[in-house]
Formats: structure tokens, C-alpha cells, sequence
């Protein structure tokens, strides 16, 4: 159970190997391969900051919470992070949440019109 969620969640936040994941850790490639071979786990400090890392609960990490409190859907998980990251697209999420349709038909036409002008598709 462990094994599999902590490949996933690697996946998901886009750490890209056993040995990132390490560094991020502080522990050495080798453990993260054998908790990801099912072979081992990890301590519970180490537990706690896997948790901490990938926004879970170490009740998820261990199985004992399907939910999880993260998405599992890759894009879902990568739009959440960049909210959670970047205030400004924060702003927009929320403040669209808030807007009439029609509003939020203006904005979007909006956006379309700088995105393609940013692209060089559109002219002054």
C-alpha cells in the first residue's frame, strides 16, 4: 500500500526519481527504492515529512485513510499546487468562483484575448 501511494504521489508532485526524492528527504536513493520496492519503510520522522511533502497524512500513506486530502488526478493535483504556490492565480480562481456567468464569460474572452496576444497572434 505504501509502496504504490508513494510512487503516485512521487508522480504527481513531478519528482522525477528515487533519487531527488532522497535529497529532498535527506536519506540516501537506496531506501527510497527499497519503501518503493515494498521492502522497507521508513522511520517516522521520515514518515512525517513524506506527509508533510506531498500534503497527506501519514493515516493516507499508511492506508488507513482512502481519502487522502490530496488529488490523485495528476492535472487536478497540478492545477491545486500552482494555486497553492501562486497567490495571484489564487486571486483569480476565487474571484471567478464569484462572478456572475456573465461575468465570467467577459473575463474569460479577456484572458483568450491577452493569452493570444502574449502568443503574437493578435496585433494593436
Amino acid at each position: 500500500m505504501f509502496a504504490e501511494k508513494l510512487k503516485e504521489l512521487r508522480a504527481i508532485k513531478g519528482i522525477g526519481s528515487q533519487a531527488e526524492l532522497a535529497g529532498i528527504l535527506g536519506v540516501t536513493q537506496q531506501a527510497v527504492g527499497l519503501w518503493e520496492r515494498n521492502k522497507n519503510m521508513p522511520d517516522y520522522e521520515t514518515l512525517k515529512k513524506i506527509a508533510v511533502l506531498f500534503d497527506v497524512s501519514t493515516d493516507y500513506l499508511l492506508g488507513n485513510d482512502t481519502e487522502g486530502g490530496y488529488y490523485v488526478d495528476p492535472e487536478t493535483a497540478r492545477i491545486a499546487n500552482e494555486m497553492k504556490e501562486n497567490p495571484g492565480r489564487r486571486v483569480l480562481f476565487d474571484a471567478s468562483r464569484k462572478l456572475s456567468p456573465e461575468s465570467l464569460k467577459e473575463v474569460q474572452r479577456y484572458v483568450e484575448y491577452i493569452y493570444h496576444k502574449q502568443e503574437g497572434k493578435y496585433d494593436d
